[in-house]
């Protein structure tokens, strides 16, 4: 066992991936790898549909896919629009 990981009661690897990650990242541990999938809503996208909204409160979630498809030349899946309001909190 090494001294630096006997001063700090950690095993020789323990020791070595902590030297890694300073090396590479400048901090002991590893940056955190986001779960799941990115959304599909740019936020520049979500700011124009929130603006529209204050315009026009009562919208259903596909008259917001048309105005994507219109605004953005992007079509959007139903089920992808709902989740992005939840994100951006």
């Amino acid at each position: 066992m090494s001294q630096m990981g006997k001063v700090a009661k950690r095993s020789e690897r323990s020791v070595n991936n902590i030297r890694k990650n300073m090396r590479l990242f400048g901090d002991a541990w590893s940056p955190l790898v986001p779960v799941g999938r990115q959304p599909s809503i740019a936020p520049v996208m979500l700011d124009a549909l929130y603006d529209y909204l204050v315009e026009k409160p009562g919208l259903y979630i596909e008259e917001m896919a048309i105005f994507l498809c219109v605004e953005f030349n992007m079509l959007l899946s139903l089920p992808s629009i709902k989740p992005a309001f939840s994100q951006s909190d």
